[in-house]
């Protein structure tokens, strides 16, 4: 909860000189009428808030999804391959996997209809996204 915390307010200090979007922790995100699912962190740029936002939850791809990791082996695999390849079919364009254990962040993009992954990032390495252009924190201030 601490990590998620922290991704939201980083965003969110992001967003207070950049308004382009909205960041929110544990929402409801529903992609059709059987896969929903509620991520710890999701992004969402103005004009996605303007048409997904509706019923108190956000109906369809979010620009940018935050899981971080829980302890043990089939929550681990439910984030890194069953979210995983559930965020790509509904068009996710970016997946951030946090891993407190390892103080890492694994970066995924969409490419096709595949999130691949594309680097991790620790200590100091800066987290970076397409979705929010000139955002920057370094992957330690989140633990």
């Amino acid at each position: 909860m601490i990590i998620s915390t922290k991704a939201t307010r980083h965003i969110g200090n992001y967003l207070e000189t950049n308004p382009i979007g909205l960041v929110v922790a544990t929402p409801g995100v529903i992609f059709d009428r059987y896969n929903g699912v509620i991520p710890d962190v999701v992004y969402l740029s103005n004009e996605k808030c303007e048409t997904m936002i509706y019923g108190g939850k956000i109906h369809g791809a979010p620009d940018l999804i935050i899981e971080i990791l829980s302890p043990g082996k089939a929550n681990t695999d439910r984030d890194r391959v069953t979210k995983r390849h559930l965020y790509a079919r509904f068009g996710v364009p970016e997946y951030w996997i946090i891993d407190a254990r390892r103080g890492s962040a694994e970066i995924y993009r969409l490419t096709g209809n595949t999130l691949t992954h594309t680097h991790t990032c620790q200590g100091d390495d800066a987290l970076t996204s397409p979705q929010l252009s000139g955002f920057s924190c370094p992957v330690s201030q989140l633990f």
